[in-house]
């Protein structure tokens, strides 16, 4: 049985949705929300056939661990971990040279986001 984890924020969910939404388990959104932005997310979620469930804030505070959620939480699955010779593999399969950003016990997102920000630039 495949593990799962749980993202939160609007471009975590969105991000995942775009490139791989079969790994979407199911999607919560914090009650009273009916702005644009979650008129959106449920297009989306309806249009690629994703349960989505309404929650209280509490419930979603407790499963971010009071990191800011905005209002969306999503349990998404693990995808297995590649051997080295099949990421390897994968790789020399692009068209152009890649680049690979290694990085080892990142705890803030703000640190990882800046880490992708200079790859990104490199």
């Amino acid at each position: 049985m495949s593990k799962s984890i749980y993202i939160f924020g609007f471009h975590s969910i969105e991000s995942v949705l775009s490139s791989s939404p079969e790994l979407v388990i199911r999607v919560l959104i914090q009650k009273g929300r009916k702005d644009k932005r979650i008129i959106n997310l449920t297009n989306t979620l309806n249009s690629h056939k994703i349960l989505y469930s309404i929650s209280d804030k509490f419930n979603l505070d407790k499963i971010s661990k009071g990191e800011v959620h905005q209002g969306v939480v999503s349990e998404v699955m693990i995808q297995p971990i590649q051997s080295e010779e099949s990421f390897f593999h994968s790789i020399a399969m692009f068209d152009q040279k890649s680049m690979i950003l290694i990085l080892d016990s990142i705890q803030d997102p703000r640190n990882l986001g800046a880490c992708l920000r200079s790859a990104n630039a490199a």
